[in-house]
């Protein structure tokens, strides 16, 4: 083989040596520089023409595809502007309220059989016969085989379900319901001998104002409206009497008809009298 990458052959008349090779032409040390910006020199072994420039790829349009997970591909030109390949994210498999990765295994709900996460977020399972297991009996009211796990009745802690039947579970201190404490320590107030429950309106004691059951030590929160007076029986009006220059005193109905019936009364008295004087 040559320098030149060409092959001779064993010459019989020259002793079966090689054959010489080719005397390499000598090419200016010029460069053509390409449309793409790369940079061509001269072949020797064609005459010292410049040696053909890179093939331009095809022109694509402009365009993106969005993917499923909010990404976008552009159209590649050396797989004649089909778009680029979307990136493939991880799929999980819920199980029980758990993410489990593509390709990790887990034990099936029977408690026997083993499953196994799929990129397609489905999981494949053996189909092994299984026998009858222990039972446990959750507190959302499932029936849970022995393996399994499930949340416990405070929602926050997790039992299994073991092969006797009987659940073990965590006891991690649960946060505190702030509705449920809130309703518990709710207390009422006595108003007049009747209990009013924290929270509601009654009516105060000045008969205009109201106030609302504060609960516990804590006093009550009560308006602070002005109240018009109600006149009581001492602080009622007597009979005016009053005498003017000559003018009879006036006087209301009361008490014109109290000096009524008192004349009434004597006028009766006194023909009752003359009468018993007739008689006998």
């Amino acid at each position: 083989e040559c320098e030149d990458g060409s092959f001779v052959d064993r010459d019989p008349d020259i002793g079966c040596e090689f054959t010489p090779c080719p005397e390499e032409i000598a090419c200016a040390a010029d460069v053509r520089e390409c449309d793409d910006g790369s940079f061509v020199s001269r072949d020797p072994a064609n005459g010292c023409a410049f040696r053909p420039c890179p093939e331009k790829p095809p022109a694509c349009p402009m365009d993106v595809f969005e993917c499923t997970d909010g990404t976008f591909v552009n159209r590649d030109p050396t797989k004649d502007c089909a778009f680029e390949a979307c990136p493939k994210a991880p799929k999980t498999c819920l199980v029980n309220g758990l993410e489990i990765e593509a390709g990790q295994s887990y034990t099936a709900p029977d408690g026997c059989n083993t499953c196994t996460c799929t990129d397609t977020g489905n999981a494949a399972c053996t189909l092994m016969a299984c026998e009858p297991c222990g039972t446990c009996d959750g507190d959302d009211g499932n029936t849970y085989c022995a393996g399994e796990s499930f949340l416990s009745g405070d929602g926050c802690n997790t039992c299994r379900c073991s092969d006797t039947g009987a659940a073990s579970c965590t006891k991690m201190a649960c946060p505190k319901d702030e509705t449920t404490t809130m309703d518990m320590e709710k207390t009422t107030c006595l108003v007049n001998g009747l209990e009013v429950m924290e929270g509601e309106t009654y009516v105060a004691a000045d008969g205009c104002n109201t106030c609302t059951c504060s609960g516990g030590d804590a006093p009550d929160a009560c308006t602070m409206m002005a109240c018009p007076e109600i006149p009581t029986p001492d602080d009622a009006p007597g009979p005016e009497v009053m005498k003017t220059n000559g003018d009879p005193p006036v006087e209301d109905d009361t008490t014109s008809g109290a000096i009524s019936a008192s004349v009434g009364l004597s006028a009766i008295v006194a023909i009752g009298s003359f009468l018993g004087a007739a008689i006998y």
